[in-house]
């Protein structure tokens, strides 16, 4: 006969719940959660956000473990949503609850945000898909993408559609920054007929050590929200990691980089290409260089700022500073 731990233990929403389940703390407190919102809601309309302040004082792996169990019962009550009374109202819950981790910045590993985004790929359309990919730029901060991370991100961004968003202008955001961390990875391989900027990708890679760190991390400074003009603090941040780089260093590779531009032919540009661009530390996007370096009165001594090109657009000569 079994034990009464081998019994699996029903939810307030239907979930069977097993004490073998490495999520089962997780779950209890889930559970829990369930009947006091239900009680909140009982009491009148629902005027904020549910309290996770306890929460937050948990272990960082049961508060990663929340977020984990949060997803997979909203995929258990899809799957079941015809047989259980209360789905939708239990999905609500669930859904507002992970709002409040999502925004709580967990310190997710890379280990975990593969694991998010895997249980967040099947529910794009029953959840919004923001929730994993906003923990990201704080990941980066203090770490590097992985492989496995890189190809987690490849497979979210492949299953993304425009009915998956709140609206338009988010969904546009969310794609700008997959396409930015993507330009990133280190091990998928690189395609010239893609964007120029894939030859900074190639001569990035051919780099070594401590060089390559200090390039790696001007890089992952590189937004895929950003605007015409970037605010003050990513500026002053830009300026550090670029010192730390090397000003000759940079206006040397710069120059090679910016050099295709010369030609008058036309160059493919990419969403991250065009941010790359837009990246480029100073109050220039585009300009004709020197390859002998800025001389007087050359595009490098005169610069002029001009808008960045549109993805999907061919960058011409006749977009770049033609000073001197």
């Amino acid at each position: 006969m079994d034990s009464d731990a081998d019994v699996p233990l029903p939810g307030p929403d239907g979930f069977l719940l097993s004490r073998a389940d490495p999520r089962y703390a997780a779950h209890v407190l889930l559970n829990d959660y369930l009947v006091a919102e239900e009680a909140r809601e009982a009491a009148g309309p629902l005027r904020t956000w549910p309290n996770i302040i306890k929460w937050k004082k948990l272990p960082k792996r049961q508060q990663v473990d929340l977020v984990a169990a949060a997803l997979v019962r909203i995929t258990w009550l899809r799957d079941h949503r015809g047989e259980m009374e209360n789905a939708g109202a239990s999905s609500d819950r669930f859904r507002r609850v992970l709002r409040q981790l999502y925004a709580a910045k967990i310190p997710f590993t890379a280990a975990d945000l593969r694991a998010l985004l895997e249980l967040t790929i099947p529910l794009l359309g029953t959840i919004e898909p923001y929730g994993p990919a906003e923990q990201v730029p704080e990941y980066l901060k203090k770490n590097d993408l992985t492989p496995e991370l890189c190809q987690a991100l490849r497979e979210f961004q492949a299953n993304l559609r425009e009915e998956m968003s709140i609206n338009q202008a988010s969904m546009q955001l969310l794609r700008q920054r997959l396409h930015v961390w993507l330009w990133l990875d280190e091990w998928d391989a690189t395609d010239p007929k893609r964007c120029w900027s894939e030859q900074i990708r190639s001569d990035y890679r051919a780099m070594t050590g401590e060089r390559r760190d200090k390039w790696r991390a001007l890089f992952k400074h590189l937004r895929g929200d950003a605007s015409a003009k970037m605010p003050a603090n990513w500026t002053g941040e830009a300026e550090t990691r670029l010192a730390a780089v090397g000003v000759e260093d940079f206006r040397r590779q710069i120059r090679t980089w910016f050099g295709p531009f010369r030609s008058g032919e036309g160059l493919p540009l990419s969403v991250a290409g065009s941010h790359a661009l837009k990246g480029v530390p100073g109050e220039w996007q585009l300009l004709a260089v020197d390859p002998e370096g800025p001389q007087p009165g050359s595009a490098e001594a005169n610069l002029v700022s001009i808008a960045t090109p549109a993805p999907g657009a061919n960058c011409h000569r006749s977009w770049i500073s033609r000073a001197g």
